[in-house]
């Protein structure tokens, strides 16, 4: 991710100001988060037909219903306080995730999403950040402020449903491990307290004859 920033620096902008601005962006990187449910909050633009390409693909990947909930927040995609708006409400919000779509467009509408303003509300959303803008050549600097990106709105739902179940799959292997550790455990317990008795009938006949 850091050698696309370059290159996306390279290409937008190369002013001082930025560039430290990208390098908090670099620090700000972490894992997939690890949960058991998972709630995420989906921005998207407003009577687009994106949101239902983002959620067929999520559907793919036959994540259990039980395991996931949704959130959606339709705004303004071209206008940038619609934008920092919707940012601002996610950013001490409790969700797990938080994805941003969009799909292609006039690259002056797009430019928004390489405006420093924009860029400083999205960092500030403290859930895990992915974004999926455009087409598969598009790239913008607000990917750069994302935890992950991905080429389109339909790669990222569908890579999402990918990890969410890989995640649900290790959490149930590690359950099914933990229970199957008790379940050795309460042996051997069983067989110590019949040993146990044994012993002790073995005493008193002992004692008795």
């Amino acid at each position: 991710l850091w050698a696309n920033a370059i290159e996306i620096l390279t290409q937008k902008d190369d002013s001082g100001s930025l560039h430290r601005f990208l390098l908090k962006a670099k620090r700000d990187l972490r894992e997939f988060p690890i949960k058991e449910r998972y709630r995420i909050a989906v921005v998207y633009p407003a009577g687009g037909a994106v949101l239902d390409d983002f959620h067929r693909a999520f559907l793919r990947g036959e994540v259990p219903s039980d395991h996931v909930s949704f959130e959606f927040f339709p705004v303004k995609v071209t206008s940038k306080e619609s934008l920092i708006e919707t940012f601002g409400k996610l950013s001490f919000s409790d969700f797990d995730i938080v994805v941003l779509i969009r799909g292609g467009g006039d690259p002056v509408e797009m430019g928004v999403f390489d405006d420093e303003e924009v860029l400083a509300s999205w960092q500030k959303i403290q859930s895990y950040r992915e974004s999926a803008l455009g087409h598969t050549s598009d790239r913008f600097l607000i990917d750069v402020f994302s935890h992950a990106s991905f080429d389109t709105p339909t790669h990222a739902g569908y890579e999402l449903s990918k990890r969410i179940a890989r995640v649900v799959s290790l959490l149930q292997k590690e359950e099914e491990k933990r229970e199957e550790e008790k379940s050795k455990v309460s042996l051997g317990l069983v067989v110590l307290l019949a040993l146990s008795l044994i012993l002790n009938l073995v005493l008193i006949y002992l004692v008795l004859s």
